[in-house]
């Protein structure tokens, strides 16, 4: 790089600096930095080195951006494929419009290993990644159209502090919500979980997730052959140990789990924290996948919920429309979205496929938030 700045590739005895530096995008918490960092790079079970990018002004780290490994499978019979995943691109402040992201992007794309055909994939991409990563080669493969659903205590609540930020004497009482119980959204959850009946439709929440049966029932359901990640009890473990989300495991099924539906929230301040994320939902029956929905916001009456639609089949899609939910003014506005490219740059996007499946059409892609960091 030229100028005052320098670039590394990760090591050991960079990693407080990097919890450090990431207060501007993982969490204000150094320690809960150094977990998260552990555990997507250290504990990943795709990658076995670590692939993040620094840069450096005068002995002091002012960049950085990751590059996570995944595994995929595609087409009938599977085939599995190794993805990179690029992540965590962090510019401290007084460092921003001085090119950067496209010296540390391209260095990054230089040095990483591309055995066989590897692609990198970008799974939530906001403003400023998109337009920078559309400058250097990266291609959209569509949004993954966010939809959300407001509860009617949640609307209220929204129109009294609208009314009462217009008024100058009372505005700074409208920044006293969220109120405690909206940045807990599991505890309604758990509470009336545990005074439910088995009557739920045998319905049954958890803290823990059952990663054995939850890959049984993956498997069992088969692929379609579109281009998705691996979800096995190994990718189950490791994902749903993310530090930075708290989760909870609604099934399906007495002897055998015929479905189920995760839902995460935020431990982190740099997160939403008012709202609860559909991870992932999984039956084989639409109607165990509009029950498992209807129980999780009759038990916690959460003031917003937010899932991921885009490629979910018509039925799933149904049931969230029956439930409240609708397109947020983000997928309008084409965020976020999804992008891809070639680890090695030079190949037509004719080649850019993946088991016959052309990676720049959204048909081909089966998407879930679990996949992404948003889940």
């Amino acid at each position: 790089m030229n100028g005052s700045y320098e670039m590394s590739r990760y090591g050991p005895e960079h990693k407080s600096q990097v919890a450090e530096l990431q207060k501007e995008l993982w969490s204000s918490d150094t320690r809960l930095n150094t977990a998260y960092l552990e555990w997507k790079y250290e504990q990943n079970p795709y990658l076995d080195i670590i692939l993040i990018y620094l840069v450096w002004h005068r002995g002091e780290l002012v960049a950085m951006r990751g590059f996570y490994g995944s595994l995929w499978e595609a087409g009938r019979p599977r085939r599995q494929f190794p993805i990179y995943c690029a992540d965590d691109l962090v510019i401290a402040t007084g460092h921003r419009n001085r090119g950067l992201f496209t010296r540390i992007n391209k260095a990054a794309f230089e040095d990483l290993p591309a055995d066989g055909d590897r692609f990198a994939v970008t799974l939530s991409g906001g403003p400023t990644t998109v337009l920078g990563s559309l400058t250097m080669g990266w291609k959209s493969i569509g949004v993954t159209q966010q939809v959300r659903r407001e509860s009617s205590g949640a609307v209220l609540a929204r129109q009294a502090r609208r009314v009462i930020g217009a008024v100058p004497v009372l505005r700074k009482y409208s920044r006293c919500w969220p109120a405690p119980w909206e940045r807990d959204q599991f505890a309604r959850l758990d509470a009336r979980a545990a005074r439910a009946s088995s009557a739920a439709g045998g319905v049954r929440l958890a803290r823990e997730p059952n990663v054995d049966a939850m890959a049984d029932l993956v498997e069992a359901l088969g692929t379609d052959g579109r281009i998705r990640h691996v979800r096995n009890a190994t990718y189950f473990a490791w994902r749903f140990r993310n530090p930075m989300h708290e989760y909870r495991f609604l099934y399906a099924g007495e002897s055998r789990l015929t479905g189920y539906l995760v839902l995460r929230r935020a431990v982190s301040d740099r997160f939403d924290q008012t709202s609860a994320y559909i991870s992932d939902w999984e039956a084989g029956d639409p109607g165990v996948m509009e029950e498992l929905l209807r129980t999780a916001i009759r038990w916690g009456g959460f003031s917003h919920m937010i899932a991921w639609a885009a490629t979910l089949p018509d039925d799933a899609r149904a049931i969230l429309e029956r439930a409240g939910f609708v397109n947020t003014g983000a997928s309008a506005r084409g965020m976020p979205c999804v992008l891809v490219r070639p680890v090695r740059g030079g190949r037509p996007e004719g080649e850019w496929t993946i088991a016959g499946r052309p990676l720049l059409d959204l048909a081909s892609w089966e998407l879930r938030m679990l996949y992404s960091m948003a889940g």
